[in-house]
């Protein structure tokens, strides 16, 4: 029996070590499967209302007609038809999470001399983004001109977010079980369906968690950009520090209460008004940014251990809470030692913490948490995005509910929400992927990435990937726009190419790029003409940007290829 045993266990070992472990080279191409469906899927890089707002969960096999889960999430729309949606979900929490990625990505492909310029510009955006949002909360809730920046909405996707002018659909469902329902029919928020009556006014509330998430992102924005990182000749680190430090003075200035001027249920109160118990490690992280001694280590560290680490930590009614707790103790060095921090984000699933706080202070993890656990937690990540309830197309055997640090699906490793059945983003993935480097492998070089190693979205172009660059600098352009008929276009779109470059007889190049900054087309024209026909047949259908260089000045415009 004994021997029985002892064999059984080594296949069993063995059998564990060749399913489960993952070469550097795949964990690698499993980072760029991610990031790539991200930038297709989640998030729509640009300045107008609903873009560069990550979408948290996507559901692409869902009869959203049926009289059930929609029903309760949809009572603003019209009643849809067809198969197929994408929700956000506090979205600033998400923005934090993404400008983490973001900044942390630009960390490990910079030194390399791998292409930032994507990169620069989607932390723009999302910076933008989060302004934006910033800036029309007070006029969306009846206070114009109050520009309160401890005050903001949780998104501004738009109703017919998902449809262009001529209301036709331009997302498209990548991941689609039918290709005939290959659209995105509803595209939720928060704000979508928000309304001024008392019930309503979550939507438009500043919650702790919120300013936490964002806190990660701005906080990693200064830990790992560096000058040279700009768009459009604006310097993205500074861009961060004035925006964040706008906030913090906002706080400040309204006593860290989360939620003004909205005035919130009595029995919301104490979960999402006050940041008066976390103001310990909220000014410790100002402190970073900018030096000085903004909090008082006797009564703010007293209140943070006293009350908040009891309240939101160690309340067991709120499990969901810990992420935030572990943000603000991890990005403002408020633990009480790395092996305490190591050991209660371990109990909760939320290890990625301690990585976070190693990585910003340079310190070690916790003695519980060796870099094997995280090796293996990486490992382990399903190659395609985790997912949960989803009624069809969800990829097994894979451990589709894995999850790093999502705030709703983290009680137990996994999901028993029904509400939240879908696909997920798998940024917790990208942001623990890239800590992990940063932490344990700085400046090793395994691209570029071969194919994922699997194959359930073998149909999307796997293009999102980091290309060698010159590291000179380039002079900032001037930026013009363009005109492009028709719009939308099938098979032709018509470029009338600009008077300068006209009069000088030159060659340019004509690139298309898609919304999240990939190149999709490149057209070389001799100039001679003021209308150019350019052939678009071979292009996806979705919105894209097309640009062209000449004379020092950029020249763009948008279109919409059906």
């Amino acid at each position: 029996m004994l021997l029985r045993f002892l064999v059984l266990h080594c296949l069993f070992i063995f059998s564990c070590t060749w399913v489960c472990s993952q070469t550097p080279e795949d964990n690698l191409s499993k980072y760029w499967q991610y990031r790539n469906l991200y930038k297709k899927q989640f998030v729509f890089v640009g300045d107008n209302p609903g873009e560069s707002i990550p979408f948290a969960t996507m559901h692409p096999n869902e009869d959203i007609s049926w009289n059930g889960t929609w029903d309760r999430q949809l009572e603003c729309f019209p009643r849809p038809s067809g198969i197929g949606a994408i929700t956000t979900g506090d979205a600033t929490l998400q923005i934090g999470i993404y400008l983490g990625v973001l900044a942390t990505e630009y960390a490990l492909l910079k030194p390399l001399g791998y292409s930032t310029s994507g990169i620069e510009r989607e932390i723009f955006y999302a910076i933008k983004a989060f302004e934006r949002l910033d800036i029309g909360a007070e006029a969306y809730f009846g206070n114009p001109g109050a520009n309160d920046p401890s005050f903001f909405l949780r998104d501004d996707v738009p109703f017919g977010f998902a449809t262009d002018n001529t209301e036709n659909y331009w997302i498209r469902n990548l991941i689609a079980a039918n290709p005939a329902d290959s659209l995105i029919h509803v595209v939720k928020g928060d704000f979508t369906c928000a309304n001024l009556s008392e019930e309503a006014k979550y939507p438009g509330v500043t919650s702790q968690d919120q300013v936490a998430h964002l806190s990660l992102g701005f906080t990693l924005i200064q830990r790992y950009l560096d000058d040279e990182a700009q768009f459009n000749g604006v310097g993205l680190k500074e861009y961060g520090r004035v925006v964040y430090r706008r906030l913090y003075d906002g706080f400040k200035a309204n006593g860290f209460i989360a939620g003004k001027p909205v005035q919130l249920p009595n029995s919301w109160r104490l979960d999402y008004r006050s940041l008066i118990q976390a103001g310990y490690p909220f000014k410790r992280v100002i402190n970073l940014f900018y030096g000085g001694n903004e909090f008082n280590p006797g009564a703010d560290r007293t209140n943070w251990l006293n009350l908040f680490l009891p309240g939101y930590l160690l309340n067991t009614d709120k499990p969901y809470n810990a992420a935030m707790g572990f943000i603000w103790a991890a990005i403002g060095d408020a633990v009480n030692s790395e092996n305490w921090l190591a050991t209660e984000t371990k109990k909760r699933h939320l290890e990625i913490y301690a990585l976070l706080h190693a990585c910003i202070y340079n310190k070690n993890v916790g003695a519980d948490l060796p870099e094997a656990h995280f090796k293996n937690l990486i490992d382990v990540a399903p190659c395609n995005i985790p997912c949960s309830y989803a009624p069809s197309g969800c990829p097994t055997p894979d451990n589709a509910d894995w999850n790093a640090g999502y705030r709703w699906t983290n009680n137990n490793r996994n999901s028993n929400q029904d509400w939240q059945r879908g696909f997920y983003n798998g940024i917790d993935y990208m942001l623990l992927y890239n800590l992990y480097h940063l932490k344990y492998n700085p400046g090793v070089d395994y691209y570029p990435p071969g194919p994922p190693p699997c194959d359930f979205y073998a149909n999307i172009p796997f293009d999102s990937i980091p290309q060698k660059v010159s590291t000179g600098l380039e002079t900032p352009l001037k930026n013009f726009e363009l005109d492009i008929f028709p719009n939308p276009a099938h098979q032709f779109i018509q470029v009338v190419i600009p008077f300068e470059t006209l009069n000088n007889h030159q060659e340019v190049t004509v690139q298309i790029f898609n919304l999240s900054g990939i190149l999709m087309q490149s057209n070389m024209m001799n100039a001679n003409q003021t209308l150019q026909k350019i052939d678009i047949t071979a292009l996806p259908p979705q919105m894209y940007i097309i640009e062209i260089l000449s004379n020092e000045q950029r020249y763009t415009g948008k279109f919409v290829k059906m």
